[in-house]
């Protein structure tokens, strides 16, 4: 059986390979962040006032179909 002893790695390069240098990790929490503000701008916001618009225009539909039916139920009845 071969065993390659020069492959173990050792516990501070285990550490060094799971934990980024500190620069890189402030760096990219940075980008993250700046991300998210961008998306939550132009991205997030149109979207939901789309929604609200869309959700203004279904209830408009609706009142309209409930006193129209109200409306026809009244000639009929």
């Amino acid at each position: 059986m071969n065993f390659n002893f020069n492959a173990i790695v050792s516990g501070d390069d285990i550490v060094n390979q799971l934990f980024p240098n500190l620069p890189v990790f402030i760096a990219h929490i940075f980008a993250s962040v700046i991300l998210l503000l961008v998306l939550w701008r132009w991205v997030y916001a149109p979207f939901r006032k789309a929604l609200h618009g869309r959700h203004l225009a279904i209830k408009d539909k609706l009142d309209d179909a409930s006193s129209k039916q109200s409306l026809a139920n009244q000639e009929r009845g």
